[in-house]
């Protein structure tokens, strides 16, 4: 393959010119090293409106609408899952039981909610870069989420916004699926408002 650099344009020639093209500056303004292309596996989801772009394995599942309709504050933003997602009702408002009901031991759900006008609260610590250290010794039990799964709960505050992550692993979810769920919650981006 040849590349070549013209302006602010990368050109590539040959075979894999055909690939849909890949961004050569990376979120912080620098270059992209030539061997960082973003995992073709991977689908990218970002919505303008709320603020946030997820990148998650193209196996998985995203809720195209929301699994806590009547739920205003926090606002669900996002819900992915190793399971196809969808709103059932249920007796729990506040967290989407309803579809948690098709998740089995092996699968693993990533949910995000926004919380609004929280005021001064000691509740949302500074985000950490690793959300994988909240799984250390750590777990919620949470109305409405079967003792069965292992439930984190982790209050956060980014770029002046407040959310709470809520993540669920099934009794005999695979460690790879485990490691996407963290990965998802990592590579989360909001914006500033």
């Amino acid at each position: 393959m040849t590349v070549a650099v013209l302006g602010f344009a990368i050109v590539q020639f040959g075979p894999s010119s055909l690939r849909a093209p890949v961004s050569p500056w990376t979120e912080d303004g620098g270059l992209r090293p030539e061997n960082d292309e973003p995992d073709e596996q991977d689908k990218e989801y970002r919505d303008p409106e709320r603020g946030f772009t997820i990148t998650y394995p193209a196996t998985w599942f995203r809720a195209e609408a929301s699994l806590t309709p009547n739920l205003a504050n926090p606002e669900e933003l996002f819900s992915v899952a190793t399971f196809q997602l969808q709103y059932r009702e249920s007796d729990c408002a506040q967290l989407p039981k309803g579809a948690l009901e098709s998740m089995s031991a092996s699968d693993v759900f990533v949910s995000v909610h926004e919380r609004y006008h929280a005021g001064a609260s000691t509740e949302f610590t500074p985000r950490l870069p690793d959300f994988s250290v909240e799984r250390e010794g750590k777990g919620a039990t949470l109305e409405c989420i079967p003792e069965s799964l292992e439930t984190h709960w982790i209050p956060f505050e980014d770029v002046g916004r407040r959310f709470y992550a809520l993540v669920i692993f099934g009794g005999s979810a695979p460690s790879d699926a485990i490691d996407d769920a963290w990965s998802i919650l990592n590579g989360a981006r909001f914006d500033p408002r």
